[in-house]
């Protein structure tokens, strides 16, 4: 049986290197000891075909990829009238040929299971990927109910098993053939321990095999899912799992093995696996799902509602501050033109956020209906501000700055979130805030 054995995405820190063999890229790096990846960038943007053909010819045959489904799919149109989307998405990662192992379709945690929908969707992409694995991560608990797991049992799709679940779901629930391992008990962040993974790899034996079993880690943010993937890898082998060409380079195996194993993970050799920017990113999907659960929150639920304001704006405000104060600065000093435009607008942006939206959030009551209304307007903002930092400014940072100083700057963000400092700081921007609503009160 096959176990397909991977991480989201496939950099790899300089702390793993050497348990992996040559290649001309970090991918054929990559591939020279895993047999799968998970593509996450496809949710947020198109890539050419051309580039899916050449990440396909850089990879073993016995290699598989795995592609996140367009979020202009499952969370702008919301699974409806998806055709001409669809298409394009197909249309581009089929330049993988036969090493397109999967199709990851990741849910919206408002999203709640309508049957009329979920069947035309399904039915759709099923009609389009015939011999393609479909797997589904819903994340509203409305999908976890018989009618919604017809449906995808119907349409030959496999719900993702995650941990941690958003569902309290069982992650070794019988018929789950995809799991996404996002680190417990700190998402993205936390190292599975060797008697989880080995529990894990025992499970792995006894699950029906279906069209293959797919395993990625994406504990990525301090660099625990490649390491977490190597461990889990030898368990599958030793109980006769896994790809058999892995089997007949079994002496390379046991040498980067032996190598992995006096990986210890001391503080500076972590530090070397961190990343300013996804940890930023990660903070921007942490505030995205606050904002998609305010969404769902009605008038009657007002302190739900104030809660969440709260958790929002924690989450917020020392992101903002810190970039202010060490990120954009940085930036500034390497940027050419283009940074330079888009150094300016962030800041215009955080701006238009501390005195104008947030306050005029603040100013609302949790028991009205301008509340709900203005916490979307600021949700959209924010989610707006995220992607186009994500798509310009952090592209641009990725090579000004070295993979060295990008974990310094993890360190030092760490560090000042933990300081009397980063309190006076936000209790600053909280006042200002309240400040600019009292004067400018925003139209009833």
């Amino acid at each position: 049986m096959t176990v397909l054995i991977g991480t989201a995405g496939w950099a790899i820190a300089p702390v793993h290197r050497s348990a992996f063999g040559n290649g001309a890229s970090a991918l054929e790096r990559y591939a020279s000891r895993l047999n799968f990846v998970e593509i996450n960038s496809s949710f947020y943007r198109p890539h050419q075909r051309k580039t899916y053909e050449r990440w396909a010819d850089s990879v073993p045959d016995r290699f598989r990829f795995s592609v996140k489904m367009p979020k202009v799919i499952t969370h702008e149109l919301a699974l409806e009238r998806p055709a001409r989307p669809l298409d394009a998405f197909i249309e581009e990662c089929s330049g993988l040929g036969p090493k397109l192992g999967a199709i990851l379709v990741q849910l919206p945690p408002r999203l709640a299971f309508d049957s009329r929908t979920a069947s035309a969707f399904f039915r759709q992409l099923r009609a389009r990927l015939p011999l393609t694995h479909l797997a589904c991560e819903p994340r509203h608990k409305s999908w976890l109910q018989p009618a919604a797991l017809r449906v995808l049992s119907r349409h030959g799709i496999s719900r993702v098993g995650a941990d941690p679940s958003p569902l309290g779901a069982d992650l070794l629930a019988g018929g789950i053939r995809y799991w996404r391992l996002h680190g417990s008990p700190h998402i993205y962040r936390s190292r599975y321990t060797p008697e989880f993974l080995q529990s894990f790899a025992d499970h792995l034996l006894r699950a029906d095999p279906g069209d293959g079993l797919f395993v990625v880690f994406d504990n990525t943010t301090q660099g625990h899912a490649l390491r977490n993937a190597l461990e889990l890898l030898p368990m599958c082998l030793s109980s006769r799992l896994g790809d058999e060409s892995f089997s007949r380079n079994a002496t390379a195996s046991r040498k980067r093995d032996r190598v992995l194993s006096k990986l210890a993970l001391p503080d500076e050799e972590a530090a070397m696996a961190r990343d300013i920017l996804k940890t930023l990113e990660s903070e921007h999907d942490e505030l995205r799902d606050l904002f998609e659960k305010m969404d769902k929150t009605t008038e009657r639920a007002s302190k739900g509602r104030q809660e969440l304001l709260e958790k929002i704006q924690a989450g917020l405000l020392p992101h903002a501050t810190w970039e202010e104060k060490v990120f954009y600065p940085a930036f500034k000093d390497r940027a050419d033109r283009d940074g330079l435009q888009a150094h300016a607008e962030a800041i215009q942006e955080h701006r238009a956020v501390e005195l104008r939206v947030l306050p005029d959030l603040q100013a609302a009551s949790p028991t009205t209906t301008e509340f709900a209304g203005r916490a979307k307007v600021l949700g959209e903002f924010v989610d707006h501000h995220a992607s186009e930092e994500e798509k310009t400014m952090f592209k641009m940072a990725r090579k000004m700055f070295t993979t060295q100083e990008r974990a310094d700057m993890d360190v030092e963000y760490e560090r000042w979130k933990a300081s009397p400092a980063a309190k006076q700081a936000i209790n600053e921007a909280l006042h200002k805030a309240a400040a600019a609503a009292k004067a400018n009160p925003p139209p009833a």
